[in-house]
């Protein structure tokens, strides 16, 4: 299983323009339903999570604000369908897709990885790591991740309750 993660930058919506958030949730939507489209012909596939009694559900992709995490296999065939796949995006879209930010994250044991992060010309990133404020790759039973997990969402939590209850009061 891979993880690339992708950020792109907008070329053609000026960021000062009020519709340019809009314009760009519109074109990340398009962007989701291609990937989709993918997983849904089997040319790439994501990960399987849930039970046998309530059914399986397939991630492929997280879009958060201007990062996408693609996941698939690692090997070539798939990688060069995301490769494919950001070349048309980027043509569509008229948006650049950041390849100095572009990682390309194993999970797992991966062989031939730096001949696979060669096909879509990016580095590669090892877990553990952080990415949006979480430790990702450690246990969560390990002793570093539950510290500073605890101490981070407590930190959070506090600052919820307070501004829940001041909106309470008035």
């Amino acid at each position: 299983m891979v993880v690339q993660r992708v950020s792109s930058q907008a070329l053609g919506l000026r960021q000062e323009d009020p519709l340019s958030p809009l314009l760009f949730v519109i074109v990340m939507e398009a962007l989701s339903r291609m990937i989709l489209a993918l997983v849904t012909n089997g040319s790439i596939s994501g990960f399987q999570i849930g039970s046998p009694n309530r059914g399986n559900t397939t991630i492929s992709h997280l879009l958060f604000a201007y990062d996408t995490l693609i996941m698939c296999e690692a090997d070539q065939a798939q990688l060069r369908v995301v490769k494919a796949l950001l070349l048309c995006f980027e043509v569509v879209s008229g948006l650049k897709v950041n390849y100095d930010k572009f990682e390309f994250v194993p999970i797992g044991k991966v062989q031939d990885i730096r001949e696979l992060a060669g096909i879509l010309s990016c580095k590669i990133a090892y877990l553990p790591m952080t990415y949006l404020g979480f430790l990702l790759g450690i246990a969560p039973s390990t002793k570093d991740a539950t510290v500073a997990e605890i101490m981070e969402v407590s930190g959070r939590n506090i600052h919820w309750n307070i501004n829940f209850n001041r909106a309470a009061q008035e």
